[in-house]
């Protein structure tokens, strides 16, 4: 009788077969956990980004200091009796930063106001993030 030592073709073929399949899932899973990585990482920039101008904009007692804050900062003011629509597109993130402010009162005095700041991502033609909140500003 012979003593067979080591693996026939087929034997070495098949598990070649198997590691490759093997090696294509976890490569599959890195891809994603990048992917998944980079869009954590535009949510997080877009958050802090919104977070930093609406806490600007409520230290702004009244609506020339925010008109007067937005240019400086490049935004695109529209103002109209019912509000502010300031826009700001940053390109080097591929964001579009949407402000909006809408006074409650229509009398034209000081008042409440709604706040919203929401990021639109041009790459992925999606909102990210949107933060609302309440400001009360003298006219």
């Amino acid at each position: 009788m012979k003593n067979e030592q080591g693996f026939t073709l087929i034997e070495v073929i098949i598990s070649i077969a198997f590691l490759s399949i093997v090696c294509v899932v976890f490569l599959q899973m890195f891809i994603k956990a990048d992917e998944l990585g980079e869009r954590s990482a535009s949510l997080d920039d877009s958050v802090i980004y919104s977070t930093s101008v609406v806490e600007t904009m409520k230290g702004l007692q009244s609506e020339d200091a925010i008109e007067a804050w937005a240019s400086v900062e490049a935004f695109d003011v529209q103002a109209s009796d019912t509000g502010m629509v300031l826009t700001r597109v940053v390109t080097d993130l591929e964001y579009t930063y949407t402000l909006t402010l809408i006074k409650e009162t229509s009398d034209g005095s000081a008042g409440l106001y709604d706040l919203a700041c929401t990021v639109y991502n041009e790459k992925e033609e999606a909102d990210i993030h949107t933060l609302s909140t309440r400001l009360v500003l003298e006219r």
